[in-house]
Order: structure tokens, then sequence, then C-alpha cells
């Protein structure tokens, strides 16, 4: 149920931004194109239903552990959660994963699984998740721009 709860708001978020109707002001923030330097490249939150996730989530905040209390679990399940209502339609930042471009569509629940291999014990594993502008200016070097890397 929560799943659907989420699909549903997410949803409703995307078409009043769609429709430009209301705007993350609530937070006073406003909206702002790909490339200018005020365009919010975060999350608004990190999830999961397998573990717990410490300290709690603050969006200008990197460094996350998240522990996974039940050995049984075989899928390592992250949600994550962009504000529709601080984007233009079609102008969401990029996320990549561990490097690569992680395609999402904003109308659903963003998220990726990991298969956990339930026979080496403990482990720990940095995952890097990079939210970005993928129209905010670089220096020649490839760094800089609006960006975030979450770990």
């Amino acid at each position: 149920l929560a799943w659907l709860t989420r699909a549903a708001w997410c949803r409703m978020a995307f078409l009043a931004a769609l429709l430009g109707i209301g705007t993350c002001s609530d937070e006073g923030l406003q909206r702002f194109h790909q490339g200018d330097s005020n365009f919010r490249a975060r999350l608004e939150n990190i999830g999961s239903m397998n573990g717990e996730l410490m300290p709690n989530f603050d969006p200008d905040k990197t460094d996350y552990e998240l522990r996974v209390a039940n050995p049984e679990t075989k899928i390592l399940r992250l949600t994550f959660v962009l504000n529709a209502m601080c984007y233009f339609p079609a102008e969401f930042p990029s996320i990549d994963i561990d490097g690569k471009p992680f395609n999402f569509n904003p109308t659903e629940v963003v998220g990726e699984k990991w298969l956990l291999n339930a026979t080496i014990g403990p482990f720990d594993h940095t995952f890097k998740i990079k939210v970005y502008d993928p129209h905010a200016p670089h220096n020649f070097l490839g760094s800089g721009g609006n960006e975030i890397v979450y770990k």
C-alpha cells in the first residue's frame, strides 16, 4: 500500500508541475530551469524497506550508512524521492549510481535494487548516488557544476 501511495503522489505532483499548479514554495524554494545556478540538484529523501538509514536523511548531508538487520535479506531496495513541484516538466535532475546513468520516470517511484549474496555474510559496500543538473557548466577538468554525491 505504501508503494501505491508514493506512486500516486509522484504522479499527482508531476501532473501539477506539468500544469503549472503549485511550486515548491512551501519550502521557500522556486523552480529554476536546468543550467541555472539555482537549479535544485538534490534528493528530498532516500529510503529503504530493508534497512535503517543513519543518520536520518538531510538533503544537504552526503554521508550515510544503511544497516540491513535481517540476515535473510536477499534484495536491497533503495528509493529516491525528488520533489516534483521544484522542477519544470522534462527538467528533472539526472542521477548516476556508481558512475552509471540511472534512467527513471519521474511519474513513478524512483528506486533501484541490488541482489545481496546471503552466503558470504556481512559486508560493506559504498554506493555513490550523484544527483546533478545535466546542463550545468563544468570546468576544464569536467568537475563542478550543480551536483551532490550521496554515499
